[in-house]
């Protein structure tokens, strides 16, 4: 049964019954009550019109601050907004429409500061763009709000190795994994770390880590043959080079990795035919160039070496 309309608030009673008809024709004779104004938030929110939804309520609001009604409808259509914005934000970000993705996350933290998805989604951005400061920021916002979310801590370690904190991204990586150990992605990136601060054998375990949690993750293999190189085990760095490019044939970095291990165990054709695997991938990879030029040099073929360290010092200087 239908309650009384209550002469106070007519419009959001009518509203709240289903005389939707009924609430509106009230609204448009009292266009500038806070009622009205409140009621009319409610049809612009059906209608996913959120700005004017919100609009609306902040003109209620400003009317009569203590309608708590309003207070709690707010705060629930602007979660559908925000819902809305941050689908738009993420389907612009796997877009690669970056620019385009953080302006839509920085509207959802001006309605919410302490929006968690909108806070890790931006710091995941700016990590992807080199902005590692900026990512920080947002990201060390976001485990305040949400300390168990091991992505949040691994792209935290991700900015801060690359602004050179070693032992506070290290850090944040074994945080991640307590949230997280089944992640390869956060075990190899926990390597990489451990292999800039020269503890390779630690580095080594990281790797086997992600290995063991994914047998064909190829930048975990390549990343364990340059620490098996290091650590002065040749044949399995190379035969760990080999196994990443079974997989990722396409990798420059690891094809250079591996024709510097040649070219350190002196098997000189093989370092040059993988320095120009390397290269016919990367054409602009001076120190492959340089490496070849050393490798030439070392075979007697000189005005080859000559060219390679020429192509070299061109690619620096632009």
């Amino acid at each position: 049964m239908n309650q009384p309309v209550s002469p106070k608030n007519p419009a959001l009673t009518l509203y709240r019954q289903g005389h939707h008809h009924q609430a509106l024709q009230r609204c448009r004779q009292s266009p500038a009550q806070a009622d009205s104004l409140h009621v009319m938030s409610l049809f612009a929110a059906e209608a996913r019109q959120f700005d004017a939804a919100m609009s609306f309520l902040d003109a209620a609001l400003l009317l009569e601050p203590n309608r708590e009604q309003a207070v709690e409808d707010r705060a629930r259509i602007l979660a559908s907004y925000n819902k809305t914005r941050l689908m738009l934000a993420l389907a612009l970000h796997q877009q690669s429409a970056f620019v385009a993705a953080a302006s839509v996350y920085q509207e959802i933290l001006d309605s919410d500061p302490d929006h968690y998805d909108a806070l890790q989604l931006l710091g995941a951005l700016a990590v992807q763009l080199g902005l590692h400061d900026s990512a920080i920021q947002c990201l060390n916002r976001a485990i305040l709000i949400r300390p168990d979310h091991a992505d949040t801590h691994s792209n935290r370690g991700i900015a801060l190795q690359e602004l050179g904190h070693l032992d506070a991204a290290l850090a944040s990586y074994d945080q991640a994994l307590i949230f997280n150990a089944a992640n390869p992605r956060i075990h190899n990136n926990r390597g990489n770390t451990l292999k800039e601060l020269q503890r390779y054998e630690q580095a080594l375990a990281s790797y086997e880590a992600a290995l063991e949690r994914s047998p064909d993750y190829a930048d975990a293999l390549s990343n364990r043959g340059s620490v098996l190189a290091v650590l002065g085990r040749q044949d399995e760095a190379l035969a760990s080079y080999d196994q990443a490019l079974e997989i990722e044939p396409s990798s420059a970095r690891t094809w250079y990795n591996r024709a510097n291990l040649l070219k350190d165990m002196n098997v000189l054709d093989q370092a040059l035919a993988s320095y120009d695997q390397a290269l016919a991938i990367n054409p602009d990879f001076p120190a492959a160039l340089n490496n070849r030029g050393l490798v030439l040099q070392q075979m007697g073929r000189l005005e080859e070496a000559l060219a390679s360290f020429g192509q070299a010092l061109a690619g620096c200087s632009e």
